[in-house]
């Protein structure tokens, strides 16, 4: 692989740098050398061009070699370099590369001159400079010694292969380019991006190297004395418990730092006498009648009661802050205090998806009714707390008000506070959050809320557009007080610190003089209406450290005085003041520092400003890699500006006591040399800190007991205080930020081969890291941040973005278990993962145990699922992804509008307004969206807040279609009464009203601005949107369903009701091709080389290359409501109803003509859908449809002995070895053709009969206990038996025995008891209810019959008798799929297609005792009905073996002691009991044990667990062998230990 173009000409390192500075003795400059290049004519020209650039590379390598005297290999290497070089000098493939070198070597050259040490033996050349300088001569050697092997064939080779010559000399000279930026980057960690660097800054920053050199041996005796020091951390974490599962409300992390009364926060209320005014109009608004009012002065300002939100703004340093804390403290005193959150720029706290998680816990500890409400919602919501921040607060704040608002138990005057709003991350150019609560305020008025924040624009312009936010706001400016009241205020605060500094201090104690007027009234003036410059001067005076505040004060006053403060405008001016405190301040803390000391109170300082989260001060010395007595040698001489915890307090964090001094730290026009921090050069130390930090991961970091692997984070006991102890707080940082500091910093060698180390060895010790901690999440943000920027830079060849995109895709296949299980993390990504994983094969060497084994897969890549999320009961008929494809929107059938995470499936919006079917798009920017609805309206939305901005409602007709023009200026819907209606969006106004003679199916712009529509009248026509007539009308011979046009808008693509494609010039109208096709179209859309994506209902989705009519690829496709592609072609969407499946799908790849993985899904809302499947396939294509490929698996069993599987196809039936996967025989069969039932023999394989007499679908064939005889139930209506007979042959027909005959029923399910005496049956979609007249009936419905779906059909229960006489009937309202017998017949369960089970009783009918007669009549069969934890058909439903619970495909439910059997007396093993685990709808897998509660065994992903199959089985297991029938339809074969 050849060496990336290294394009260090635009790095930061050379912007600004003339080469012409780059001289030797007795030459002239390079730059005059250069400076006639531009008069050379053609070849000739390039030739001297290439001669003079490597002329003058070759006088700088002569300048380098003579400058790196004081250190032989390097001026060897060097030597060696020319040597080659000046071979080259005509080689003009390496012209740009070499012109590059050229400021490099300036660079360098200044470098070596300026600061070498003359002599190499001296104290003052350290061993990590003379490393460096090695591994650097080293790497030149070697390429010398590469080009050199080129220089050595002979001439004739070299002439032969000159363009490959060329090239690798090309190679080599990028490389040496590559090796000459990192050389710097690493001695020098200052390759800004906005900023020029002088060489007089570069010799300062070596110069400090250097000097750093001499502390390296105090740092490394100071390492000899932590070597325990982590084992003694008693902090826990805060917060880590509720991420574990203490939480009472689970699923919402709690960020604790966040409280108003968090102990460590630093902050103060106001002083006493302080802000009495402002403080009177905030307790009035809140509580008018309140006593405490009395007490204080009359309120600066009235606000109005019908306000319901209070927002205080002001610059840095008024004092926001301590007046919320002031208030929340206020309100929790008076029982008035809802919620709080104080935000930060430093961790959780700057999360505004924190916020409202954080106020609906703290509001559940308010109110015990809003605790359960809260409850029910995050249940039903299990990915709230990653969901937007509007959905969050109708999730759990809106909604769960609303039922404690109807029960009358909310308290009232509850108040919310939120400080500091604009200190969190949102890049939104409205506040995200006011957003939100503009979009709810009228069902939060229960609640007030008082906001804080700096008037940045984003919150400005939020309170001056949200029209319904402006209504109910308050706006408190603090400059509303006046001046001398501010001043007034500033004075008592430092009256009331002075006087506590002369009861502290001796030298100032009893002098009531001290400080004198004088004195004190320059500190207030010098404050100038800034609480902050106040606070900051006080601490200097009152430093502990110190203590001598006589003299600080003087100190202060005097240097502040005598040096005038420069009068600056702008925005920064009012700062002048400030800014010259915080000098003073540092250079008095460290006079006369020298390099050494600059160096390291450069790095600290740094990494407090630009931490994510706040670190403790061993946690900041372990970051760094410095001595925890050097860091707090720092701290503690700034406690002025640093809140410095105390010796008994060493692990909790270092504060800045105001973030204006991070604000001087970082900006050059305000703090200047030595302490100005760099941001790049600092980020570029923590992300090499964070790397090496994060190499002490391991494999169960915690040493969990193994033999605990089956528990959850949240259930393996004292895991909190384990994580304290064995994940320092360094480590944690390291594993939650690495990846922000490394998309700030200059990738050089040293920091490339540190993430080259993590991504090999430590991701997975890193996920482990993540789970422990309860933030996953964090992951997925680093995995998508990292390459993007990595692929951003300029970098020699590494497998850095092969490794991180090979865990990333884990991240998401595996999230589920990592997030809740670290311990299962390992076993299901090395059973689970492909075999060409990195991830997988480390493990793999690794020899871990697993109790799992794969022993059957047909996955041999990476699977490239996405998502799955399901919907409910909603079917999706509208898709759409956003322009970044990073979100989909989905329109369902109720008008429910959903915006899902493209990558998570995690639900963030939901949008409502509509009342029936929507169609949905994004506009060109992805911030707002379009939706059109059967309820013949338009609705625009604006994404982040999920508001309605506008609404249409002005059609005759349903509304079908919604687009978009390409510059988001214009919006279009198509109706079914013929009309295609333009809006302009900016003015919401009417432009255009377009008409067909039938409904429009589908619209869209091209390129160029015309709009394409497609109708029911069988046209596509082409208008022009300035004259709104069409200038070519398409003709088709039947309906067009989509239309779309290509990417130069050359191309019309029209996609019919046929299925076919037409294929049309827009230019000419001329037609140029079809494409054929079948089924119904849902969509279509061109990419950006112009092949086409065509989805299709029943069909496999097509991409065609248009220009030569034929498919690139397939995907499988059982059945889809909707289908969408993404806009880059990366990405592929399928709606099954309500299922909805994103797979990755990418257009950049080389296409097969098998396709891509294929995927399959079906449909689980099969009411209505299952009819409509049989009147669009023939009866026979129940074994797969037409266009399915032959490995089509349709059910999966195993058997009784665990030994076998049976895997059934269409066309074929396979015998596999359950133990190892081995393929035993394969069978041949063309079963149900006739209706009939065909039985082999699974030893030999050999047919023992075919059993005709079905005149329709056979739906269900079940086998008695002892195997004599065959029960089979059909859609003809019948219930036969069959005898099994000797082996006969296949031309043999067996007769069987009617039990029981109806015309009018579809028979769909039965269960035959264990003695075979009793038949359940089930029969579904009857046109009218049940006779109920038979004498033989014992037992009478309990139910009325009701109509099960809108055709009027009607589900029947019956027991049968072994003759097949109808004992009693029972009337269902939901399909019954599944049924079955205790093993003592006396109660019975049946599944519905609707997650609902139901338990009879039938001892009244069957009594346990065959002795005992039956009581007289009536009798009775009671009905119970058990609540289900799925949401999908009940395919399979029985008893436990012990009876004590109910098992289905997917949960256990455990019975109470009265619904139980009556007795349990198996005839079977527990091993060979047909069903003894279940599959959860987590993926987990669970193990039924006799007389116990079911244990977890593993996790399955998602592509591996089983969709929902209405014609066969998906799920089996026996003993320790599950087969399953995966979301592909294929075989999957586990084999699990106790």
């Amino acid at each position: 692989m050849s060496p990336h173009e290294f394009a260090l000409k635009d790095s930061p390192l050379l912007k600004g740098r003339s080469t012409g500075s780059i001289k030797s003795s007795g030459s002239q400059s390079i730059s005059e050398e250069h400076s006639w290049r531009t008069l050379l004519p053609g070849r000739s020209r390039r030739q001297q061009l290439v001669k003079s650039t490597v002329s003058g590379l070759i006088v700088a390598l002569e300048v380098t070699q003579t400058l790196s005297s004081a250190h032989p290999p390097l001026q060897y290497a060097i030597g060696a370099l020319l040597e080659v070089l000046k071979a080259y000098a005509k080689s003009s493939a390496t012209l740009e590369a070499i012109q590059t070198i050229e400021g490099q070597i300036g660079w360098l050259n200044n470098m070596l001159r300026n600061v070498m040490p003359v002599d190499p033996a001296s104290d003052a050349y350290p061993q990590g400079l003379k490393k460096r300088l090695d591994d650097f001569a080293r790497k030149l050697q070697d390429i010398s010694t590469d080009l050199m092997s080129i220089q050595s064939h002979d001439l004739f080779a070299r002439m032969l292969k000159n363009a490959e010559m060329n090239e690798k000399v090309e190679d080599c000279i990028k490389m040496l380019s590559w090796h000459i930026h990192s050389f710097l980057v690493s001695i020098l960690s200052t390759a800004l991006r906005r900023q020029n660097l002088t060489t007089r800054q570069v010799e300062g920053i070596i110069t400090v190297e250097l000097a750093v050199h001499g502390i390296s041996e105090d740092m490394r005796q100071g390492f000899k004395q932590m070597d325990n020091r982590f084992d003694k951390v008693e902090e826990k974490l805060e917060g880590l418990a509720n991420d574990l599962g203490t939480n009472a409300i689970p699923g919402l992390r709690y960020v604790s730092q966040a409280r108003f009364d968090y102990a460590r926060s630093g902050r103060s209320e106001c002083q006493p006498k302080t802000r009495e005014e402002i403080l009177a109009s905030i307790y009035a608004w809140i509580s008018p009648n309140d006593p405490s009012l009395a007490s204080l002065p009359p309120p600066l300002v009235s606000i109005q009661s019908h306000r319901s939100l209070l927002w205080i703004k002001a610059s840095a340093g008024a004092g926001k802050t301590t007046l919320a804390q002031t208030v929340a403290t206020w309100c929790a005193d008076h029982q008035f205090l809802g919620g709080a959150f104080f935000c930060s720029r430093e961790g959780e706290r700057s999360d505004i998806l924190r916020i409202v998680t954080n106020i609906a816990v703290e509001l559940a500890h308010r109110c015990d009714d809003f605790h359960d409400a809260l409850l029910a919602t995050t249940k039903a919501n299990p990915y709230i707390q990653t969901s937007q921040v509007s959905q969050q607060l109708k999730t759990l704040l809106v909604e769960p008000l609303r039922v404690v608002i109807a029960k009358g138990s909310f308290p009232k005057n509850l108040v919310i506070v939120v400080d500091a709003l604009d200190e969190c991350d949102d890049e939104k150019p409205v506040s995200t959050v006011l957003q939100a609560i503009s979009l709810y305020i009228a069902e939060l008025a229960p609640l007030k809320f008082i906001i804080t924040s700096r008037p940045v624009e984003t919150i400005t312009r939020g309170f001056k557009v949200l029209e319904e936010l402006q209504k109910k706001t308050h706006q408190l400016p603090l400059d509303t007080q006046s001046p001398e009241l501010t001043k007034r205020d500033i004075a008592t605060f430092l009256r009331a610190r002075f006087a506590a500094v002369r009861d502290q201090y001796a030298d100032v104690a009893g002098e009531p003089s001290w400080p004198s007027d004088a004195d004190f009234d320059q500190i207030v003036h010098l404050a100038d209406e800034l609480f902050i410059y106040a606070a900051t001067a006080i601490s200097f005076i009152e430093d502990r450290k110190v203590a001598n505040p006589r003299r600080q004060l003087e100190t202060l006053l005097g240097r502040v005085t005598n040096d005038s403060v420069a009068v600056k405008s702008g925005p920064i001016a009012m700062y002048d003041r400030l800014d010259k405190l915080y000098r003073e301040v540092l250079d008095l803390a460290f006079k006369d520092a020298d390099a050494t000391l600059q160096a390291r109170v450069k790095r600290v300082l740094g990494t407090i400003a630009l931490a994510q989260e706040r670190l403790s001060p061993v946690g900041l010395a372990a970051l760094l890699g410095d001595t925890p007595g050097a860091v707090q040698d720092v701290i503690g001489r700034l406690r002025s500006v640093l809140a410095v915890p105390s010796e008994d307090e060493e692990h909790t964090g270092v504060r800045l006591i105001h973030l204006s001094f991070a604000d001087f730290l970082v900006s050059p026009d305000r703090c200047g040399s030595p302490y100005l921090v760099n941001p790049c050069l600092q980020h570029t130390l923590l992300a090499l800190r964070c790397l090496e930090t994060m190499r002490t991961l391991k494999y169960n970091i915690c040493g969990i007991d193994t033999s605990n692997d089956c528990l959850l984070n949240s259930e393996i006991p004292d895991l909190a205080d384990r994580v304290t102890r064995c994940l320092s707080p360094a480590v944690q940082y390291a594993c939650r930020y690495w990846f922000r500091h490394l998309c700030h910093a200059e990738v050089g060698e040293e920091l490339l081969l540190a993430l080259e180390d993590f991504c090999d060895r430590h991701l997975l010790h890193w996920l482990e890291a993540l789970s422990l901690l309860g933030c996953v999440d964090v992951a997925v943000e680093a995995l998508q941040s990292t390459p993007l920027f990595l692929k951003s830079q300029v970098l020699r060849p590494s497998n850095v973005l092969e490794l991180l995109s090979d865990c990333e895709q884990t991240v998401r296949a595996f999230y589920p278990v990592i997030s809740t299980s670290f311990m299962q993390m390992y076993p299901a990504v090395m059973t689970f993962s492909p075999p060409d994983s990195h991830l997988r094969r480390r493990l793999q060497a690794t020899n871990l145990s697993t109790r799992i084994r794969m022993v059957v897969s047909s996955e041999k890549a990476r699977n490239t699922t996405l998502a799955v999320s399901l919907s409910g009961a909603t079917v999706i008929y509208s898709l759409d992804f956003s322009p970044d494809g990073k979100r989909i929107a989905l329109g369902g059938e109720y008008g429910s509008i959903q915006i899902l995470d493209t990558y998570t499936g995690a639900q963030l919006q939901a949008l409502e307004g509509h009342s029936k079917r929507v169609n949905v798009a994004f506009s060109p920017t992805g911030r707002e969206i379009l939706s059109g609805s059967a309820d013949r309206m338009v609705k625009l939305w604006d994404v982040a807040s999920s508001a309605c901005l506008h609404t249409w409602v002005e059609f005759s007709g349903e509304v079908h279609t919604v687009a978009w023009s390409p510059d988001g200026v214009f919006a279009a819907a198509g109706a079914t009464d013929g009309t295609v209606t333009l809006w302009k969006v900016s003015s919401l106004e009417k432009t255009a009203v377009l008409r067909h003679e039938d409904r429009v199916r589908d619209i869209t712009f091209s390129p160029d601005y015309f709009v394409v529509s497609g109708s029911a009248d069988k046209t596509c026509k082409i208008w022009d949107l300035e004259r709104q007539v069409p200038i070519h009308t398409l003709e088709h011979t039947s309906p067009v369903y989509a239309v779309a046009a290509s990417g130069d808008g050359s191309l019309i693509a029209c996609g019919l009701e046929s299925g076919e494609v037409v294929l049309w010039q827009k230019s000419s109208g001329q037609r140029l091709r079809s494409l054929p096709g079948a089924g119904e179209m849902l969509s279509m859309a061109f990419h950006l080389n112009d092949s086409l994506a065509v989805g299709y209902s029943y069909s496999p989705v097509t991409v065609w290359d248009v220009s030569r009519a034929v498919p690139l690829a397939t995907l499988d496709n059982t059945y889809a409501s909707g289908v969408a592609f993404s806009s880059n072609g990366a990405h592929i969407a399928l709606a099954a109803g309500g299922p909805l499946q994103i797979q990755e799908w990418p257009l950049d790849t080389h296409w097969h003509d098998s396709g891509p993985e294929r995927t399959t899904l079906v449909d689980t809302s099969f009411r209505s859908k299952l009819k409509r499947h049989f009147a669009l396939h023939s009866e026979s294509s129940l074994r797969g449809p037409t266009n399915e490929p032959p490995a089509r698996l349709l059910s999966v069993l195993v058997s009784p002995d665990a030994q076998l599987i049976l895997a059934v196809y269409a066309k074929k039936i396979e015998l596999l070895s359950a133990s190892t996967g081995e393929r035993l025989r394969i069978i041949q069969h063309s079963a149900g053709s006739n209706h009939s039932i065909s039985v082999w023999e699974t030893k030999t394989g050999q047919l023992i009969g075919n059993y005709v007499g079905h005149s329709s679908i056979v739906f269900t064939v079940i086998f008695t206990r002892d195997e004599r005889h065959i029960l089979s139930a059909s859609y003809d209506g019948t219930i036969r038996r069959w005898t099994l007979h000797a082996p006969v042959g296949e031309n043999a027909q067996m007769s069987s025995e009617v039990l029981y005959k109806s015309e009018e029923d579809t028979f769909s399910s039965l269960a035959v008891s264990s003695d075979g005496r009793w038949i359940l049956s089930c029969s579904t979609w009857r046109p009218f209810p049940p006779d109920t007249t038979s004498a033989d009936l014992l037992v009478l419905p309990s139910k009325e019959p009701v109509s099960t779906d809108p055709s009027g059909t009607y589900c029947v229960l019956r027991l049968h008798d072994v003759t097949g006489r109808v004992l009693w009937i029972e009337n269902e309202r939901n399909h019954v799929v599944s049924l079955a017998f205790s093993e003592d017949c006396t109660r019975a369960l049946a599944g519905s297609d609707e997650a609902q089970m139901f338990l009879y009783d039938l001892t009244q009918l069957i009594p346990p005792d065959e002795s005992t007669p039956r009581p007289a009549r009536p009798l009775a069969v009671p009905e119970h009905t058990l609540s289900a934890r799925e949401a999908s058909l009940l395919t399979h439903i029985s008893f436990s073996y012990d009876g004590r619970g109910v098992i289905t495909d997917r949960s256990y439910t455990p019975l109470p002691s009265e619904l139980q059997p009556v007795s349990v007396q198996h005839t079977t093993t527990a091993r060979t009991y047909p069903i003894s685990v279940y599959l959860d709808e987590l993926g987990w897998l669970w193990h039924v044990e006799p007389d116990a509660n079911p244990r977890r065994i593993c996790w399955i992903p998602l592509r591996f667990q089983t969709s929902d199959n209405w014609f066969g089985s998906s799920f089996s297991a026996r003993g320790h062998v599950v087969a399953l029938s995966t979301q592909e339809h294929r075989l999957a074969v586990i084999e699990w230990s106790p």
